[in-house]
């Protein structure tokens, strides 16, 4: 997933991948956390919001841990959660574009009047 993703988020998943397979008894949630932090500190223009990161690290605390049934609801349930986050946004998004359209406009105006 990480070589075929690439950029800042298949480099985590690569530095997961490759630290599971080292084998140095540390557990993913530790692994999970430490290699985010670390992509973290490498891309400080990362187009994720603290939400985002605190629901990816939420995730890697339940990885690994539970049985495979527990595991794949949490995917799940992961998904729905970034499911509704985008469809929350993607409607705030239709609000602010009108918004600013309307602000640019009124400014664009008041620039006319202002010179005249």
């Amino acid at each position: 997933m990480g070589r075929r993703g690439g950029g800042p988020l298949g480099g985590f998943f690569e530095g997961v991948s490759r630290r599971i397979l080292e084998q140095k008894g540390e557990s993913l949630s530790e692994i999970w956390d430490s290699e985010l932090k670390k992509m973290e500190e490498e891309n400080r223009n990362l187009a994720f919001m603290q939400d985002d990161l605190a629901q990816l690290q939420s995730l890697g605390k339940h990885l690994g841990y539970l049985d495979v049934d527990m595991q794949e609801r949490m995917l799940l349930l992961s998904l729905e959660q970034t499911d509704l986050t985008i469809s929350y946004l993607r409607e705030h998004k239709r609000e602010k574009c009108r918004l600013y359209a309307s602000m640019g406009v009124m400014g664009g105006i008041f620039l006319v009047i202002l010179m005249f």
